[in-house]
């Protein structure tokens, strides 16, 4: 089980997975546990001994399953490698029908292939992804052992030991591979590692702006040439799939705990908006106009070019995907997404339906679980059309953590009492190979794709029989083989162009694009499609036209947008991408009867030379209904230059705007822009009304205003204001010692107490110089020097305020409140150091904490727990539940889905054993000397922003940082149990486990 060799109590983790029952007999007893859709069965295919930790899996054309395993995960734990020789690739068969494996093979072993989370049957060869590289993989004598070592057709992919990183490849209908690499996969290199692939686009592939950015889904020749970039900025992008039609779908994780699990539809060339697609910037920075839910919010849902969402499913850990396309299912589950998600043990068909130019989605449960362990990481459709379904098997998923290397398993779903079948594959005639091709078995249709290839000429009577077929994907699957025999090209173009399904429809655009044969005119005769499907379709393939030739259609394209349609924009925005300021041009021409709703979105999501003057006459002439701010953050998406800058300038000076509005205009404005004396009045007497924003902070500095020093002060002073640090450092930045200290003077409580706690906070040199006196002054309230002393000993500056201790120079009521925060401290040193000090029982009570075993089953209070969460034990103070607490930590809203007990329990006595991504602490040190601690959280080219354990914002200039490193520890500190009983703490853990995945509110 869990490999971590901390001790808890008397017994290791490993110890405990020793008692765990694990084999054939315990996986058919905890199988009972599972909740198929009433209209089918689960049965278990296959489990441990005969695999363990599956990690993908793909079904090859004779129905037999391939599994990569993943028991060498994550190498660098103090585990180590646990099996030497390196994981396998295992084969797993069904020879009597009964729905259960009883011939298992290993087809390879090695640590090139260790914790693989990728693989592709396709006839003899095998395509294996496992970062750093893209493997092929032969076995051409047919005896199920490859045929020697493994052919590198890609190398340089980031993520190694990671899932993040390279995932699994699949064959689409056009005879191309897709595939996808997670936010730390990053670049795509040649077989030597040496140079960056270079897409069809002409640009890198390099996920580090430029222009991509994060993670990345592709598509290639057979021969892995001509790889194109089919959309970016996704996190981790875990498995994307394939219709009949071309359509790609891919899930796709959020930052762990926030609401933002999704199914994406991807548009070619879309930006899905994981980061800032121009800074590079991090969701949590605040932007104006950005979405009121998180679970936008996270994918940049509000900027002009973020692609929407199919659905956002809530909290999750998202895994494989495929397309289900047989009968054999239910009809709720046909020609639908199939949908794992490991966090909250579930396996969906998604239910999309069209909305618009786009899709939406309903989830339909094809199979979950009451057992906590059962993750679902990969999901693969049959010959026979039964879906099969791996199971990791875990306490935890996610956070880089595996607590179990004895589990695995596989379920069998279809109807009650159906027999596994699968027949001998045939495809030595254009007829035979057509029954295949009708086939729901990805690798089974491969492999009727290529006999048709081979076919030519010979087999086109037989497909051009399937164009009279009822079901649309049949027809789809047809026009893509006959677009691929010479000279037919453009018969497949025309006969999809004039199909009755819509699908096919857009089916006749993506073989055109492919073919390059009639795109122009398919796309000129679809800019009045009655499907806005199909319109948008052409929008996106007006970017493989020559330049010129794609403001006329992309006007009429415009002219039938209809309001509030977001991926008709989204796709018109794709579509104009490389000459906005001619497709304005050409639009603005014609565009006087539309509404006036969807003229506003499409000069929202322009970029043309025009936009920023388009830009201000609508906020110069802003109607009630309409919000103000998106149009501000519309500018930050221009090319900065003088047109914007007048443009902008035009919207800071406007009277009848909001304060709000006008405030973030000055914001985006050059410095030169606001030295005019009375421009600086004004804008003064703007930022006096309004809230401070980062923005507002950095255009203070980067016009020196001083007259802003009261603003600077009120912001300090507001306990809740996350960035008070910031704007106190700036005073003093600004030479405003002498505000600072006229409210050390003050008489008000409240205000005295504020400064002196800000002042510590910023554990800045010149904020100490005021600070330390100010705790030592016994003239001063000890309530109020109490809450300075405590914010000094919470971060880099506790060494100070343990020598103030040694030296006994603070009276005892000071004293007594620092020992919790120097206690738990991040830096073990200091930590042991106070511990000397203010020594401490085991646990509150004194009881020696029990081992694990006993921990897991003791029964706790969930109200008690509750208590301890949101008040005794403070955990509210960096994580968020209930929509309280900081976000400094996890969102543990959904934890009780994600962790077992037994991984709770580790995750609070061993918090730096496994940090989750994107939780990694960071030390900035700066040119004078301070070290600022805390989780990165947003950077650009000029600063980094850092959110401490206080959940205070840190805004750092680049220019003063003069070392920035990662920390192996965790933000939370080691020892919190100490600060509870045995009790108190079992009651925290019930409590947790009781909060569950909760449907998306999908606002």
């Amino acid at each position: 089980m869990a490999l971590i060799q901390d001790r808890i109590g008397e017994m290791t983790v490993k110890q405990v997975a020793d008692q765990i029952r694990h084999g054939p007999a315990a996986a058919a007893e905890q199988a009972k546990q599972l909740i198929p859709h009433p209209e089918l069965e689960a049965t278990l295919f296959a489990s441990e001994p005969m695999l363990v930790n599956p990690a993908n899996m793909d079904i090859d054309a004779e129905g037999r399953v391939w599994v990569t395993e993943g028991v060498n995960y994550r190498l660098f734990k103090p585990w180590g490698k646990i099996q030497p020789d390196g994981d396998r690739i295992r084969i797993l068969e069904d020879t009597d029908g009964d729905g259960k494996a009883d011939v298992a093979k290993t087809f390879y072993q090695g640590n090139d292939v260790n914790a693989a989370l990728g693989i592709c049957v396709l006839g003899t060869k095998v395509i294996v992804s496992c970062s750093p590289k893209i493997l092929v993989f032969t076995d051409e004598n047919g005896d199920d052992k490859a045929d020697g070592p493994p052919q590198v057709v890609f190398n340089g992919i980031g993520g190694v030991d990671h899932d993040h990183g390279a995932h699994a490849f699949v064959f689409g209908p056009d005879g191309k591979l897709y595939f996808n690499i997670g936010n730390d996969g990053r670049r795509l290199k040649t077989p030597d590692g040496k140079n960056f692939i270079v897409d069809k686009a002409g640009n890198e592939i390099d996920g580090r702006g430029k222009p991509y950015r994060q993670g990345l889904v592709f598509r290639c020749n057979l021969d892995m040439s001509g790889v194109e970039t089919l959309g970016f900025n996704f996190r981790n992008n875990y498995e994307v799939t394939v219709d009949s039609f071309g359509t790609i779908w891919q899930s796709d994780n959020d930052d762990d705990g926030n609401e933002a699990v999704r199914l994406s539809y991807v548009m070619t060339g879309g930006n899905y908006g994981y980061l800032d697609e121009l800074t590079g910037e991090r969701w949590q920075k605040n932007r104006i106009g950005q979405h009121s839910w998180k679970g936008k919010r996270h994918w940049h849902f509000n900027d002009p070019g973020s692609s929407p969402n199919v659905i956002e499913l809530g909290n999750g850990a998202p895994t494989g995907v495929t397309v289900y396309e047989g009968r054999l299912l239910p009809p709720a589950f046909q020609n639908q997404v199939l949908f794992c998600d490991a966090g909250p043990h579930v396996t969906w068909g998604m239910n999309v339906t069209g909305d618009r130019a786009g899709f939406r989605s309903n989830p339909l449960d094809l199979l979950k679980s009451t057992d906590k362990f059962h993750r679902p990481v990969d999901v693969a459709v049959a010959p026979d059309g039964s879906v099969y379904i791996s199971d990791w098997y875990d306490p935890v998923i996610g956070g880089f953590r595996q607590d179990d290397i004895q589990r695995g398993r596989i379920y069998r779903i279809a109807p009650p009492g159906h027999r596994s079948t699968s027949e001998k594959v045939d495809l030595s005639s254009p007829e035979s190979a057509a029954r295949a091709l009708r086939s729901p078995n990805y690798c089974l249709r491969a492999q009727a794709w290529l006999a048709f290839h081979r076919f030519q000429h010979t087999g086109l009577s037989v497909l051009n029989s399937l164009l009279r077929d009822e079901s649309p994907q049949i027809r789809a699957r047809a026009l893509w083989l006959i677009g691929q025999i010479e000279g037919q090209e453009e018969a497949a173009v025309l006969s999809a162009a004039e199909d009755e399904h819509p699908d096919v429809r857009v089916t006749a655009l993506r073989i055109a694009a492919q073919t390059d044969h009639r795109l122009e005119e398919v796309i000129t005769r679809f800019v009045n499609d009655s499907s806005p499907r199909v319109r948008a379709e052409a929008a996106v393939h007006l970017q493989y036209l020559p330049v010129e030739r794609v403001p006329d259609p992309w006007a009429q394209l415009a002219l039938m947008h209809t309001s509030g349609d977001r991926w008709s924009l989204e796709a018109l925005g794709i579509g104009a991408r490389r000459n906005w300021t001619a497709c304005l041009e050409a639009w603005i021409a014609v565009s006087s009867r539309q509404s006036r709703p969807a003229k506003h979105e499409i000069i929202w999501r322009s970029r043309g030379t025009q936009t920023p003057a388009l830009l201000a006459d609508i906020l110069e002439n802003l109607q009630p209904e309409e919000d103000g701010a998106r149009y501000v953050r519309a500018f930050d998406f221009q090319q900065q230059n003088a047109r914007r800058d007048a443009a902008l300038l035009r919207v800071a000076l406007m009277s009848g705007l909001p304060d709000k509005l006008t405030t973030a205009a000055f914001e985006r404005l050059p410095s030169g822009l606001v030295d005019d004396p009375n421009r600086r009045a004004e804008l003064v007497r703007r930022l006096r009304k309004v809230p401070v924003t980062s923005g507002m902070l950095n255009l203070i500095r980067r016009s020196g205003l001083r007259e802003a020093a009261d603003v600077l002060l009120r912001a300090s002073l507001e306990q809740k204001n996350e960035l008070r640090v910031d704007a106190l450092v700036l005073l003093l930045d600004l030479e405003q010692q002498s505000v600072i200290k006229t409210k050390l003077d003050s008489d008000d409580y409240e205000t005295l107490a504020a400064m002196g706690e800000v002042l510590a906070l910023s554990a800045d040199s010149r904020s100490i110089e005021l600070v330390v006196p100010f705790i030592l002054n016994e003239s001063i309230p000890t309530s109020a020097r109490r809450r300075a002393a405590v914010a000094l000993a919470g971060g880099a500056t506790a060494p100070l305020v343990l020598e103030l201790v040694k030296e006994k120079k603070l009276p005892v009521a000071i004293r007594l409140a620092v020992a919790g925060p120097l206690c738990i401290h991040r830096d073990p040193e200091i930590a042991k150091e106070a511990h000397r000090l203010f020594p401490l029982d085991p646990t509150v009570d004194a009881r020696p904490l029990p081992p694990l075993p006993e921990l897991v089953r003791m029964k706790g209070n969930a109200k008690s727990g509750r208590q301890m969460f949101f008040e005794t034990g403070k955990c509210v103070t960096c994580h968020q539940l209930e929509g309280q607490g900081k976000d400094v930590g996890p969102d543990l809203s959904s934890v009780g889905t994600k962790l077992a007990r037994s991984a709770m329990f580790e995750s609070i006595l061993y918090p730096s054993a496994s940090i989750s991504h994107n939780y990694d602490s960071f030390a900035a040190v700066t040119l004078d000397g301070q070290v600022i601690t805390g989780l990165r959280v947003n950077e650009n080219k000029e600063q980094i922003q850092l959110r401490q354990n206080n959940g205070l914002l840190r805004t750092l200039q680049r220019s003063d940082i003069d070392e920035i490193r990662k920390l192996e520890v965790s933000l939370m500190p080691d020892g919190l149990h100490r600060t509870m009983t045995v009790q108190q703490l079992v009651d925290l853990v019930e409590f947790l486990s009781e909060q569950r995945a909760r449907p998306s509110p999908q606002k």
